[in-house]
């Protein structure tokens, strides 16, 4: 059925235009013009003409007919030239009619003519000009009053006559498949850039079907829910990116993915790969991300991961562990954890490390590395033994070098600690998994050996009497304050586990075994000089765990006051204890015996040079006052000498 529709065009000659309606099948514009009341002179015949245009017909339309038709009233005998046209735009009008009415014609002459079918162009315009000529009035049917200049009204209708265009349909949007498929990364896994500054790196994939761009992501984060670092956008016909800046220095491992998508839809992520922004390793850093984070390493040639942490390194330097910290360890060096009578790091192949055999490798492993970073913060040691080789733990030992059993014990493994060995904490078979408390109070150890090598000895503070005790309430105040710093919280309880010791820094009476709180009181363990004790298990080695109890109430009271201390707090108290240790503790040979007395002494000296002009020295002299050593103390140990088998039976444990 064909639509009706008024259409409005601008009358571009005559005063007015008139809109006209039909009920026909097909559409029409109408223009009516004329002239009105105009004064016709005699002997101006024909000079009088008015114009009326019709435009604007729809493009595509189909013209069907071309009518005119036209009127004049008053003076009969006037003849009127009529001349109709076309014009296309630059293009002079087409004359399709021009004839003059005869004489006394019927007031409604029309012209009417369909043979001008065509397609109509909006540019194309017809009009209808009318011409008068005048001959007068010679009868007595003229008014006289007009004689001579007769006013006239001619008015004339030009009707166009077409078929309306087809309805414009849009043509169908172009149908895009939507994305199904992950873009395949071709890029392979696990490399280096081989660089230190990181300022570029390209990765490569290929295209999907439905593809029109591409996303990358690139994130220090496996599952992408953290700092996703960098995102860019390529287009289809560049499957690849090149990286700049945002890469530029940040320097560790990278996962990337990649997601096509066009305008209908958004396809898959790929598989999620990664890189390692940085120099070439012998492993790719890992990291294990379950209920504990640690680091690992993968190996390229067994396609195993190793409970082995590099990120230690100096050359790493950047490059943040789980905890958040670096390294200053030498360019091989690592943390690294061992099964004992396996040469090599501890491997699995899915790096989950679920087996109930791995429990004790990776508390020493994770426990390990928190230690480290806290040495390394507080310390500035590139290493516990302050050479920045390597931290090694073996677990599950049977049997200690000589041969005899170990079982429920850890220790330093002083036998293997010379100035070109890594250091090593050994772990013996029946011990609960090693809690931060155990870790860092062995690790301490070798700090006191190695790291205070200044002392001219490469042994520990103390072998007997005394200074075997001094030796480990160092390692106790040491694992307490890495207890308190890397656990957030305010504990004064070193806790080895279950069914081991616990030692009770605040009232030693409470520890377990029970540990003495003052010198030479309750608890204390002591012979006439002379005597000489046999270290065993029994005799809580010669007493000596039970007589470190007094180091240890006197480093709490330091730190939190109480008995007359004004406190200095755990920061600045395990500062003086340590520098005492590297430069203050020396014995006059490596068989003399080590005192209390002298610990205190070098105490205050440490605290002068820490913080000179300010009463912490004051509040150590206190402090070791309040648990009865002072500068007249006279001495109260065991006199007992430790032997190469005695520091393997793990006297030195806790």
């Amino acid at each position: 059925m064909q639509v009706f529709r008024k259409v409005h065009i601008p009358f571009l000659v005559i005063v007015f235009c008139l809109m006209s309606y039909s009920l026909a099948v097909a559409d029409f514009i109408s223009k009516t013009g004329g002239y009105f009341n105009t004064p016709v002179y005699i002997d101006n015949p024909g000079s009088h003409t008015s114009t009326v245009t019709v435009s604007g017909i729809p493009s595509g339309a189909k013209i069907t007919n071309v009518k005119v038709v036209y009127a004049y009233h008053h003076c009969p005998y006037d003849r009127l030239k009529v001349t109709l046209s076309k014009s296309k735009a630059d293009v002079q009008p087409i004359e399709i009619m021009d004839d003059w009415t005869p004489a006394y014609v019927t007031p409604n002459y029309t012209y009417n003519d369909s043979k001008y079918f065509e397609n109509a162009n909006p540019n194309d315009s017809w009009s209808i000009t009318m011409a008068i000529s005048s001959n007068g009035c010679p009868n007595a049917n003229c008014n006289p009053a007009y004689h001579g200049h007769e006013g006239y009204f001619y008015e004339w209708t030009i009707t166009i006559t077409y078929d309306p265009p087809p309805p414009v349909v849009d043509p169908p949007a172009p149908t895009v498949p939507p994305v199904t498929a992950a873009p395949p990364l071709t890029t392979p896994n696990r490399f280096f850039t081989g660089t230190t500054s990181g300022s570029y790196v390209n990765l490569t994939w290929g295209t999907v079907p439905g593809a029109e761009r591409f996303k990358l992501e690139i994130s220090p984060r496996s599952n992408f829910d953290w700092n996703t670092y960098y995102i860019k956008t390529s287009y289809l016909g560049w499957p690849w990116l090149q990286t700049d800046a945002p890469l530029s220095g940040q320097l560790g491992v990278f996962h990337w993915r990649v997601q096509a998508y066009n305008s209908n839809s958004i396809g898959p992520f790929s598989e999620t790969r990664k890189f390692f922004n940085g120099p070439s390793m012998e492993c790719f850093p890992e990291i294990v991300l379950s209920n504990r984070l640690f680091n690992t390493c993968y190996d390229f040639g067994s396609k195993n991961y190793l409970l082995k942490d590099i990120t230690t390194r100096k050359k790493l330097s950047g490059i943040k562990n789980v905890i958040g910290e670096g390294g200053e360890m030498q360019d091989t060096a690592s943390i690294t954890t061992e099964a004992y009578g396996i040469a090599g790091p501890m491997q699995d192949s899915d790096n989950v490390w679920n087996d109930p055999t791995h429990l004790s490798a990776i508390d020493a492993h994770v426990n390990s590395s928190i230690v480290y970073a806290h040495i390394l913060k507080t310390f500035l040691l590139p290493s516990p033994a302050g050479d920045g080789r390597s931290m090694i733990n073996i677990v599950e030992e049977t049997k200690y070098a000589d041969g005899s059993p170990c079982s429920n014990r850890a220790y330093y493994s002083w036998y293997n600690s010379s100035q070109t060995s890594d250091s090593t904490v050994r772990y013996c078979v029946g011990l609960p998994p090693p809690n931060i408390d155990v870790v860092a109070h062995e690790w301490a150890h070798a700090v006191s050996s190695r790291a205070s090598l200044i002392r001219g000895y490469n042994q520990p503070i103390g072998t007997f009497g005394e200074g075997a005790a001094l030796e480990e309430a160092f390692a106790d105040c040491m694992a307490i304050f890495v207890k308190q710093r890397s656990q957030g919280g305010g504990s004064w309880m070193l806790d080895f586990g279950q069914g081991q010791a616990k030692h009770d820094f605040v009232n030693p009476l409470n520890s377990s075994p029970p540990q003495a709180a003052f010198y030479g009181g309750k608890n204390w363990s002591y012979t006439m000089p002379g005597s000489v004790c046999t270290p065993t298990p029994d005799n809580n080695e010669c007493g000596t765990y039970i007589n470190a109890g007094v180091f240890n109430k006197m480093f709490y009271i330091l730190s939190e006051g109480g008995e007359g201390v004004q406190p200095i707090g755990i920061d600045k108290a395990i500062q003086i204890v340590y520098k005492s240790s590297r430069e203050k503790w020396k014995r006059s040979t490596p068989r003399s015996d080590f005192t209390f007395r002298e610990a205190r002494q070098g105490m205050i000296i440490a605290a002068e040079d820490l913080y000179p002009g300010s009463t912490e020295a004051e509040q150590v002299n206190k402090a070791w006052a309040a648990v009865g050593v002072t500068s007249t103390t006279t001495p109260q140990a065991l006199w007992f000498r430790l032997t190469l088998p005695a520091l393997m039976s793990g006297i030195l444990l806790f």
